[in-house]
């Protein structure tokens, strides 16, 4: 499925399964999305400062492109601004 997701409040009510976040930013959105998710991926070029990521969440360090996952991995991709 293949989304527009505006805001991580958007991304909250709308995603499910595996999830992956490109560009986790301040971390603002992971506990939104989290909760929606069966595994909660996050990505971005540097990890959050304090943020604690609940069980279900794995903080991924990288640049993107390109995405260091294999096709079809992930449910629901998304990224807010």
């Amino acid at each position: 499925r293949q989304m527009c997701i505006r805001d991580s409040h958007e991304a909250a009510r709308l995603v499910g399964g595996e999830v992956l976040e490109i560009g986790t930013g301040t971390g603002y959105g992971i506990d939104l999305v989290a909760p929606r998710a069966t595994r909660f991926t996050t990505l971005d070029k540097q990890a959050p400062d304090g943020v604690v990521l609940p069980g279900n969440t794995e903080f991924v360090r990288a640049v993107v492109p390109p995405l260091p996952f294999e096709n079809e991995r992930f449910d629901c991709v998304f990224h807010s601004r």
